[in-house]
C-alpha cells in the first residue's frame, strides 16, 4: 500500500477517534456519520434512521438496492469514555484513543478500500455504516435487515487480532428477585435476609457456570449488581434483585434460559432484559477458505478460526436471514480499556489482505 493511503488511514481513523460518538450524543453520531459519507462521493447513499440512530448503506448500484454479493459492515459509535481518550495520539507504533481498536480503524481502511475499488469489482458490493452497534444494534443493522438488506456474505470489521471469527456467543440479560421477609437488624431470627439467600443462589449459578482460567469457548455468568431496597443498616432485607448475564455458546441457545431457571428457587421474579441470538457460519464456506489462503500469502501464517465470545452485529444476519459473515480485523488491545490501542504496523496487511479477498471473489 503506498505510504499516502496509509497517511490517510491513519487521519481518518484519528479523525474518527476525536469525534466523541458515545449513545448519548446524538450530535455527534450525525457528525461522524457525516464524516464518513465525505469519504465517498459520487455513490449511492442509503440513509435510515430509528430512535436517532443514523446508518448508511453506500455502494455503486441503483438506488434502493437491496441485496449484494458482500457488504463490509463497520460500526462509529463507541463506549463512552475519559475526555483524553478522545484525543489520539501515537506512541511505540500504536494509536491510541477511544475507538482504536473497537472500531475506528477497522471502519477508515474499509471506508477508503471501499472508495478505491468498489467500482472496479464485479460484483455488487455495499459499505454498510452504523451508529449503534455499543447499544444493541437494533437501530442500525438489523434495521437495514428488517428493511430488506441482503448479502450473500458480510464481514465486519471488528477487531479479531487477524484471526477469523466464525462464530460468537449469545447473550442473556436478566434481573432475578429473591423474596424474604423483613424485621429489625436486631432481630434477625423473626426475619429472612432476601440478600442471604441470594448469596446462596450465587453460588449455586458459578458452580453450574464457573469462570474459566483462560479465553474458552464455554458458558459464562457475570453478576454484575446486587441490589436491595435498603436505605439502612438495621433492617433484614426482604427483597433482593441480581443483574445477571449470561454468554451463552450456540450449542446450548435452545436450553439457557431453562437450565438457569432450573437452579432458581420456585418463587423467584425472573424479568428477562435482554435476549440475543449466537452468531453461526460454517467454517467451511468458500469465502472463509479463500480468505485464509489470502491470509496466510499475505503473513505466512494460517489464520485461526475462532469463537467470540462477545456479539456483534453479525447475529442479525445469520438469525434474520440465514446469511453467512465473519469477523475480521487489525491487531490491537484493551478494547472499551483506558488505553485502547490499534497496532499501526497490522494496518497495512489489513488493508491489503481485504483488498486482494474482495479482488479475488467472482
Amino acid at each position: 500500500m503506498a505510504q499516502t493511503n496509509f497517511n490517510d488511514i491513519l487521519r481518518l481513523a484519528q479523525d474518527f477517534i476525536a469525534i466523541r460518538s458515545t449513545q448519548d450524543n446524538n450530535k455527534a453520531l450525525e457528525e461522524v456519520i457525516s464524516l464518513a459519507i465525505r469519504q465517498v462521493p459520487n455513490f449511492t447513499i442509503q440513509h435510515f434512521k430509528r430512535n436517532n440512530k443514523p446508518s448508511v448503506l453506500i455502494h455503486t448500484e441503483k438506488p434502493h438496492t437491496k441485496h449484494f454479493k458482500i457488504i463490509l459492515n463497520a460500526h462509529l459509535d463507541v463506549v463512552p469514555g475519559d475526555e483524553d481518550q478522545f484525543s489520539p495520539y501515537i506512541k511505540n507504533d500504536k494509536l491510541f484513543g477511544r475507538g482504536a481498536y473497537d472500531m475506528k480503524t477497522g471502519a477508515a481502511i474499509m471506508i477508503l478500500l471501499f472508495k478505491k475499488i468498489a467500482k472496479t469489482v464485479g460484483y455488487p458490493l455495499a459499505l454498510q455504516l452504523v451508529t449503534e452497534e455499543e447499544a444493541s444494534g437494533h437501530d442500525g443493522t438489523k434495521l437495514q435487515i428488517e428493511k430488506g438488506i441482503t448479502a450473500d456474505f458480510v464481514i465486519a470489521g471488528e477487531s479479531s487480532e487477524f484471526a477469523i471469527k466464525t462464530k460468537a456467543k449469545g447473550v442473556v440479560w436478566m434481573k432475578v428477585t429473591l423474596h424474604g421477609k423483613s424485621s429489625h437488624g436486631a432481630y434477625t431470627w423473626l426475619g429472612d435476609n432476601a440478600l442471604q439467600k441470594m448469596v446462596t443462589l450465587v453460588q449455586k449459578l458459578n458452580q453450574a457456570y464457573p469462570t474459566p482460567k483462560i479465553s474458552s469457548w464455554q458458558t459464562t455468568i457475570n453478576i454484575a449488581k446486587i441490589e436491595t431496597p435498603n436505605s439502612t443498616f438495621n433492617k433484614v432485607p426482604d427483597t433482593c434483585t441480581a443483574w445477571i448475564d449470561l454468554r451463552f455458546i450456540p450449542e446450548e441457545e435452545k436450553d439457557i434460559i431453562k437450565n438457569v431457571r432450573k437452579i432458581l428457587p420456585l418463587d423467584t421474579d425472573v424479568e428477562i432484559v435482554f435476549n440475543e441470538k449466537p452468531h453461526f457460519t460454517d467454517p467451511d464456506h468458500h469465502f472463509i477458505q479463500q480468505l485464509q489462503k489470502i491470509i496466510q500469502k499475505n503473513t505466512g501464517k494460517k489464520a485461526p478460526l475462532i469463537g467470540a465470545h462477545g456479539t456483534t452485529d453479525l447475529r442479525f444476519y445469520s438469525s434474520l436471514a440465514n446469511i453467512p459473515g465473519i469477523e475480521y480485523g487489525p491487531k490491537g488491545g484493551n478494547a472499551h480499556g483506558h488505553n485502547e490501542w490499534v497496532d499501526l504496523k497490522s494496518l497495512e496487511q489489513y488493508y491489503q489482505i481485504l483488498k486482494q479477498f474482495l479482488l479475488s471473489v467472482k
